[in-house]
């Protein structure tokens, strides 16, 4: 079985290992990077991801966005302390961080999933 590739932006690097380490368990491929402007050039460099998972903050909205309009069929899932900020638009799924190691994985999965079509490819 062929491994989707998962494309982590995080700007932690304690809780980075640790999340990466839980989707590789699961059967991803994760390609972690803690810039968003590394994170666009990795969009283009590899044509195809599963879901673009970015850590929760205050210009999460943008970030999604500018994710969003590379990639429009890519699931994206924010990962935070508390929901405070609300879900952007564009976003479509936010996982709190106590919950993370033990329900990223799988909700990862089930979104990625549920969009078979969901690829960033040709625009990207």
């Amino acid at each position: 079985m062929e491994r989707e590739t998962v494309l982590y932006i995080s700007d932690q690097q304690t809780c980075s290992k640790r999340i990466s380490d839980t989707l590789d368990a699961a059967g991803f491929d994760v390609v972690t990077t803690n810039r968003f402007t590394q994170a666009v050039a990795l969009l283009y460099i590899l044509h195809s991801v599963a879901a673009v998972i970015m850590q929760a903050r205050e210009q999460a909205s943008l970030d999604v966005r500018s994710v969003r309009a590379m990639c429009p069929d890519v699931p994206i899932v924010l990962l935070g302390q508390s929901q405070s900020y609300g879900l952007p638009s564009g976003a479509d799924a936010y996982i709190s961080a106590a919950q993370a190691l033990t329900t990223l994985a799988a909700a990862v999965r089930h979104i990625a999933s549920s969009k078979p079509a969901a690829r960033c490819s040709g625009r990207c």
